[in-house]
């Protein structure tokens, strides 16, 4: 078995030289190359593209999906946000299009999206609560954690609802969106405002609620959902609207 403890010298090191090698992959992403401000300007940038650019193509997701697709992105933002701020040093702000920086936001985040499926194994193993062995260029789970793991109750206990209607305000909100998508070439620029965020925020605040359905007094090994509900509450209220 691969467990941490059962483990010769020689095994951990290969281990310990794969994660390192994996941790290190994001360092030759050229949008590191750009100062701290201007990096992070534009992989928000493009995050912004990704996410308003279904509304303005008015093609926008179920609810269920789009629910999936930010929860996603924001896992991927928590390690594309940390490397950038590893890797990159301060200096002046440039906000312009480049398309070699802007492809470099795009490969980033992807990155970041399948570095969960790397790093949670090797955060188990070093616990020892997972198996994990070498073969080759390959790294073999001895345990599928995904389905073993407590945490993934929540999403597996939540019912969605394929058939469900959008929100009365929907339509409008996305002729507010269209009226502020400006169209050159092959490229379009959307400007939002204080108010396009408000109502974005607003039309998705009953999908939000809908997370905390199940008991309050439900207890994980360090939270309750009911603290868990007030902290996730505090947050979304906090944001500008």
């Amino acid at each position: 078995m691969g467990f941490l403890q059962d483990m010769s010298s020689d095994e951990v090191s290969a281990l310990r030289a794969a994660e390192q090698e994996i941790d290190a992959t994001y360092t030759n992403n050229p949008l590191l190359n750009e100062n701290l401000g201007t990096a992070l300007w534009v992989l928000l940038t493009f995050v912004e593209d990704l996410e308003l650019r279904p509304y303005a193509q008015r093609r926008t997701p179920p609810p269920h999906q789009r629910a999936a697709l930010i929860d996603e992105t924001l896992n991927a933002l928590k390690y594309a946000v940390g490397w950038i701020f590893g890797q990159c040093r301060s200096g002046s702000l440039r906000r312009r299009y480049d398309p070699v920086s802007y492809q470099g936001a795009w490969d980033l985040i992807e990155l970041a999206r399948r570095y969960y499926g790397f790093s949670a194994p090797f955060q188990y193993w070093s616990r020892g609560e997972l198996g994990l062995r070498l073969e080759g260029t390959r790294i073999i789970a001895e345990l599928d954690f995904t389905e073993a793991a407590e945490y993934e109750a929540y999403n597996r206990l939540m019912s969605y609802h394929e058939g469900e209607e959008a929100p009365p305000e929907a339509e409008s909100l996305i002729a507010k969106i269209d009226a502020r998508v400006r169209v050159e070439g092959k490229r379009f620029t959307v400007s939002v405002n204080p108010q396009i965020v408000g109502a974005v925020m607003a039309s998705a605040e009953s999908f939000f609620m809908k997370r905390f359905t199940l008991p309050e007094c439900w207890k994980f090994s360090r939270y309750s959902l009911r603290e868990f509900r007030l902290v996730y509450l505090t947050m979304y209220h906090c944001c500008p609207n």
